[in-house]
C-alpha cells in the first residue's frame, strides 16, 4: 500500500469535481449561474458527506469509504476481505442508494437520511 500526500489527494478532488461541474453544464443538468454556497466551509461539506455515509450499510459504508480515499478496487477486496465482485455490488448498491436519496431531496446539501432539518 502507497502514501499519498494530502496535498496531492485534495488536488485530485478538486480537478474530479470541476470536471464534474463542467460535465454537468455541457448536459444542461445545472443551471450555469448556479453556484455553491459560499457560506459552505469545508468542515461542513466534509460533516455532510459523514452523515451520508453513515446512512449506508457497514458493507457499503467500508467499500464507498474506500473509493472516497482513492483505493483500486482490488486492493478495497483484499483489505476488506471481500472477493472484487462483492466490492462491485456494495459499490454499486452505495451508489445506487445516495443517487436515489439525493435525487429525492432534490438538492446536494440537504441532511442525510434521519437527520433532522
Amino acid at each position: 500500500m502507497r502514501a499519498r500526500r494530502p496535498s496531492a489527494l485534495i488536488k485530485n478532488k478538486e480537478r474530479g469535481q470541476q470536471r464534474i461541474r463542467d460535465r454537468i453544464i455541457q448536459r444542461g443538468e445545472y443551471p450555469i449561474g448556479h453556484d455553491t454556497d459560499p457560506g459552505l466551509t469545508v468542515w461542513e461539506e466534509q460533516e455532510w458527506v459523514m452523515q451520508l455515509l453513515e446512512s449506508l450499510p457497514p458493507a457499503q459504508r467500508e467499500v464507498l469509504a474506500c473509493m472516497v480515499d482513492m483505493f483500486p478496487r482490488k486492493e478495497i477486496a483484499q483489505l476488506l476481505g471481500k472477493t472484487d465482485a462483492a466490492v462491485r455490488q456494495n459499490l454499486h448498491a452505495a451508489r445506487k442508494s445516495l443517487v436515489s436519496y439525493l435525487a429525492a431531496t432534490g438538492s446536494g446539501r440537504s441532511p442525510a437520511p434521519g437527520e433532522d432539518r
